[in-house]
């Protein structure tokens, strides 16, 4: 009997949130202690799981930032202060931040935090009237509360748990110290398993930008034909390759050798990004199966996101992968209130579901050629998961090694697979990410598109000027803008995502686009000094920021 081959992809990415020396936001070692680390190191307990990871540049250099100290975020440094000391600022300010995660599971199984968080709906009294204690109390918990399940194994992690509560200034400031110590666990971890052909890693471009729209914005028009078009346009195909070059190299100094595949930023794709990446040697990349959809048209039928498709491009070949929406889905946004085995149990009966219909409308040889690819974030859905998903994983591994008719591979190894003769080429891809298809989330709103527009003046005002600057001064303001065209600050802008700290996605672009115009010896624009985004006031409680792709 064969079986039906799954390749499971973990996209694991942080935008860079430095800002006036600082990380701004914590969320690359919080997610660090919690996920990056656990998620690889308990695949040795499944050495027949293989899975593929992908780290994005800006995540592996902002992990480096803090291992090496030279650079630590807000939490960080409010954590650091001693609570004798506290400000009534600073005590607002930690109010503010250290709950900013999910209550049910990261908050409410704790009674002293959870008491701490009750206590703190009413600030102005807590500021007033709680103990030094009260303070060090909740330093401590907003940092434990972040640790993965395999990383409380640790005596000292165990220590603060069943202490629960008059933690000391000590033990806070160790706890910091542990959390650096799982942080420079995670990339020798991944190498060693990828090492041990358990796992592949891919790369991103450095600074995780939309790639197509860097080369052209109006291509976002294939499928957003009445969408609004930035003046000036946007057409940087040298920065696209630049910052897929840029992510190349940081992998190389990483694991010495040159990725195979590359998931391009929200899987977004276009006939351009697929040639430079051909040109790059990136043997594959993934998407969304809707890309291919929308590609093939009249002629696309359902099952042939199941096969690998090699794309011609001007400059050579490259195999794309089209990801399983439903099932990565399932994943990411329903299972964290089913019972874990319940929920491997009906992923392995869609698999299994999946593979009948292969057999019965292309036979069952068509399995040699079929793998089913599950692509989705490696980090934001846990916390969403009693124990951080680990229960889930330890029953989705089990199953996806235990059973005769499933295979894992890595999407390497799929590369040689040969191709169904049914399978329609893909002579032109329609340019689109896994969101629906298209680029409406970071350039379909008006908020998006002023972004677009500041970013894109700044833009062709650093070329027109380019020989004024030496090259070292040019690098650096290139560097900006790079920063700048990364994915997630267009991510908040618009109506469709809310968080407690949206507002800092907009001020940080604001402010590096502002960096940009100083560094040109130019006053920034007026507008840069207003926000780009509009106070909606939806969000209420509280819960991560987490951005679930």
């Amino acid at each position: 009997m064969k079986p039906i081959k799954v390749a499971v992809l973990w996209h694991q990415h942080q935008p860079y949130y430095k800002y006036k020396g600082e990380f701004l936001l914590p969320w690359v070692r919080l997610h660090g202690v919690k996920d990056y680390y656990d998620l690889p190191a308990l695949l040795n307990e499944f050495p027949q799981v293989k899975q593929t990871f992908n780290l994005v540049p800006s995540l592996m250099q902002q992990i480096e930032e803090y291992i090496t100290n030279s650079t630590s975020d807000t939490v960080q440094e409010l954590t650091r202060l001693q609570a004798k000391y506290l400000t009534n600022e600073q005590k607002s300010q930690i109010l503010n931040q250290f709950f900013v995660l999910n209550h049910d599971n990261l908050v409410k199984p704790y009674e002293r935090y959870n008491q701490l968080f009750i206590n703190a709906f009413d600030q102005e009294q807590a500021i007033a009237n709680w103990t030094t204690q009260d303070w060090l109390d909740l330093q401590v918990w907003y940092n434990l509360a972040w640790l993965g399940q395999l990383s409380r194994r640790a005596p000292f992690a165990n220590r603060l748990f069943c202490k629960h509560r008059n933690f000391t200034e000590a033990e806070k400031i160790e706890l910091l110290e542990f959390h650096k110590q799982i942080l420079a666990r995670i990339i020798p971890e991944m190498s060693r398993l990828q090492r041990l052909g358990q796992i592949e890693i891919c790369v991103s471009p450095m600074y995780h930008p939309i790639l197509p729209l860097l080369c052209d914005s109006n291509v976002s028009r294939e499928t957003l034909p009445n969408g609004t078009l930035l003046n000036p346009q946007y057409k940087w195909t040298e920065d696209a390759i630049n910052q897929i070059d840029m992510g190349i190299e940081m992998y190389q100094q990483y694991f010495a050798h040159s990725p195979k595949g590359m998931w391009p930023s929200e899987g977004s794709v276009s006939n351009d990004v697929l040639n430079i990446m051909a040109t790059k040697g990136i043997q594959w990349v993934a998407t969304d199966e809707s890309v291919l959809a929308n590609s093939l048209g009249d002629d696309y039928k359902a099952t042939y996101k199941y096969f690998p498709n090699e794309v011609q491009t001007k400059d050579g070949a490259i195999t794309v992968f089209f990801r399983d929406h439903s099932l990565s889905d399932k994943i990411g946004f329903l299972y964290s209130n089913w019972n874990s085995y319940d929920a491997a149990c009906n992923f392995r009966e869609d698999l299994f579901a999946i593979r009948n219909q292969i057999i019965d409308l292309h036979g069952e040889d068509a399995l040699d050629s079929a793998v089913i690819p599950i692509i989705l974030d490696g980090e934001n859905c846990w916390e969403f998961y009693h124990d951080n998903g680990i229960h889930f994983f330890r029953d989705f591994f089990r199953m996806l090694s235990s059973n005769e008719e499933i295979e894992t591979i890595l999407f390497s190894e799929a590369l040689n697979l040969p191709i169904p003769n049914f399978l329609p080429a893909i002579s032109n891809i329609r340019a689109g990410s896994w969101i629906n298809g298209n680029f409406a989330i970071w350039i379909g709103d008006e908020e998006d598109v002023t972004a677009w527009n500041y970013l894109s003046c700044v833009r062709k005002i650093a070329d027109e000027r380019r020989s004024e600057f030496s090259v070292q001064q040019y690098n650096e303001i290139i560097k900006e803008i790079y920063i700048a065209e990364g994915s997630d600050w267009f991510w908040w802008y618009g109506p469709e995502f809310d968080a407690p700290n949206r507002s800092d996605f907009d001020k940080m672009f604001r402010w590096h686009i502002s960096n940009i115009y100083a560094m040109m010896g130019m006053t920034p624009p007026e507008e840069l000094s207003n926000p780009i985004m509009k106070e909606r006031n939806t969000y209420t409680g509280y819960s991560t920021m987490a951005k679930n792709d």
